[in-house]
């Protein structure tokens, strides 16, 4: 399985829109070194949850069939912004269908929807919230 290629799925689906700008399980950082004070999304990748063609004798491939997790966390400096992407990215990944090549991918789930908390680390504080979605991938 080509775990990178299930990754830039996920990214490519949320670039899509222009008005998301989307980051690699970092936070951007300003010319200080200081977490920007924005509104933007970190993705992570997760991997496969399992490897599992779900046949008892059947040995574990690297092409099996996965579930594959991406978890969004989505940053900004208020709730309600926050709960404004959190609309988008919901709406660019719920039952979205992902291109990997050589895999046929079912419709994207989202498997938890976390709460908005608030980041006291940093000064002055910025919002977020850490959804995480799934996709069963096998071989195409």
């Amino acid at each position: 399985m080509d775990r990178d290629a299930h990754f830039q799925a996920f990214k490519a689906r949320l670039e899509s829109n222009p008005s998301l700008h989307v980051y690699d399980h970092d936070a951007p950082l300003d010319a200080d070194g200081q977490v920007v004070h924005a509104t933007y999304v970190i993705l992570y990748d997760l991997g496969p949850d399992d490897l599992d063609d779900d046949r008892f004798t059947a040995p574990q491939r690297a092409d099996s069939t996965a579930t594959y997790r991406c978890v969004a966390k989505i940053v900004a400096e208020t709730p309600f912004a926050v709960r404004q992407v959190l609309k988008v990215v919901d709406g660019l990944l719920i039952k979205a269908k992902l291109t990997v090549q050589g895999r046929s991918v079912d419709p994207v789930r989202l498997d938890n929807a976390g709460p908005i908390k608030r980041d006291t680390d940093i000064s002055p504080p910025l919002y977020f919230a850490e959804n995480d979605y799934t996709a069963v991938t096998r071989e195409a």
